[in-house]
């Protein structure tokens, strides 16, 4: 087969008499004369990135080039910028090894092989050691082979190592905000114990952002020494209202299932009770099902900052019989919720077991356990502290000796 390939390229027309681009077009090895080209679908502008793909499935195996070009309002044309490539016809269909090296090449197949896999967003993360490279500047250089045995091109990262004297440890983390070509004043959040990495939660200085709208984000490390990380770019909104989290209870009774919502700074509700019915929109709904089964609740909350959705599933597999309590049967209600200070976790257990209630942070990391003992039939309640705690939201997690439940708690 022939791949099909993607292309990014940059023009840009940085002088406004010039008029914007508002056309680029591109051609493979042959020019069919200016505005013949294949036309690209493109925003007007001064300056253009643009990624598009290229079908190749006419173009024979060997080395080809891809010319690009765009053209102003005043029907003038840029140069021609040309890049080279090369099409393999062959069965590939997976990447089966990556190496990399540093300076000089050993040749395919002899660099460091990389053994980390691909995370969610595509891309591969991995540490190289430079604990024996000297003070200077260096060539990073990567390549990957398809089951085919075909290596790919070697791409290339120029890098400068420096002596770094005292701590190398990371003690404050930047960030800032763009939008529309507007930068704003860099903000500093010093890290509580510098380390390296950190790992911490901080609540951003919005004060200078308008409400109800979208920025970048971008976000740095700097250490002892005032060397700074790479930055990382995120999209975030700026809200008038609170983040909405979701959070339900359900009881049985029969067919029938009541729902009670605990989830915090709603404005919309979207019930899914996971049997092909409409959507309900109460807080508090009351559903019968007609048939038994396991079926997935799903609710979604909205207001005009966010939305989050949680789903639990129900068993509806003995409708003609009340269900009695069993040891699965955990309940946990926290009030008030959001949390400034303190709180009362309310829970039910249906008999005598031990029970533990342990706090995690948003990443899974314990916090705080909150008890871990033997508990009666019925409610029982336990107080909750969190005036040591930094604003966000935790999970609080309740376990039984044969059951486990959760729900969000928001610290203000």
């Amino acid at each position: 087969m022939r791949y099909i390939a993607i292309i990014w390229f940059a023009l840009c027309g940085a002088i406004p008499a010039f008029g914007q681009i508002d056309r680029m077009e591109y051609f493979v090895d042959t020019d069919p004369g200016i505005g013949n080209a294949t036309a690209l679908n493109i925003t007007p502008g001064n300056s253009i990135s643009q990624e598009f793909t290229v079908a190749l499935a006419n173009q024979a195996s060997g080395h080809r080039v891809i010319y690009v070009r765009a053209r102003d309002t005043q029907k003038r044309w840029s140069h021609t910028q040309a890049h080279s490539f090369y099409v393999i016809m062959d069965e590939a269909s997976a990447i089966t090894a990556t190496e990399y090296f540093i300076g000089t090449d050993p040749g395919p197949g002899n660099a460091t092989p990389l053994t980390a896999t691909a995370g969610a967003d595509g891309y591969i993360r991995f540490v190289v050691p430079l604990t024996t490279a000297p003070t200077g500047f260096h060539t990073l250089s990567i390549r990957s082979k398809d089951d085919q045995g075909n290596w790919s091109h070697t791409q290339q990262h120029s890098f400068y190592i420096r002596n770094v004297e005292g701590s190398p440890n990371i003690v404050a983390v930047k960030y800032d905000f763009t939008s529309n070509a507007v930068t704003y004043e860099p903000k500093t959040h010093r890290v509580l114990k510098p380390d390296t990495p950190v790992d911490e939660e901080f609540a951003a200085d919005l004060s200078d952002l308008t409400e109800n709208q979208e920025y970048d984000m971008r976000v740095w490390a700097v250490n002892g020494e005032g060397v700074r990380s790479e930055m990382v770019t995120k999209r975030i909104k700026v809200c008038a209202n609170e983040p909405v989290i979701a959070n339900f209870e359900f009881n049985q009774a029969g067919a029938q299932v009541s729902f009670l919502s605990s989830s915090i700074g709603v404005s919309n509700y979207k019930w899914d009770f996971g049997d092909g019915t409409p959507i309900v929109t109460d807080p508090n709904p009351t559903h019968t099902y007609t048939a038994s089964g396991l079926y997935s609740i799903k609710l979604i909350v909205e207001n005009d900052c966010n939305s989050d959705t949680l789903v639990k599933e129900v068993n509806m597999n003995a409708l003609s019989v009340q269900p009695a309590l069993t040891a699965d049967s955990l309940r946990l209600i926290c009030y008030p919720n959001p949390v400034e200070n303190e709180a009362l976790l309310e829970f039910q257990v249906p008999v005598a077991q031990q029970v533990s209630i342990i706090l995690h942070d948003m990443v899974g990391r314990k916090t705080l356990v909150v008890t871990n003992k033997r508990f009666q039939p019925g409610k029982n309640h336990v107080r909750l502290s969190l005036k040591e705690f930094q604003a966000g939201i935790y999970i609080c997690e309740i376990q039984g000796e044969s059951s486990m439940k959760s729900i969000r708690v928001l610290k203000l």
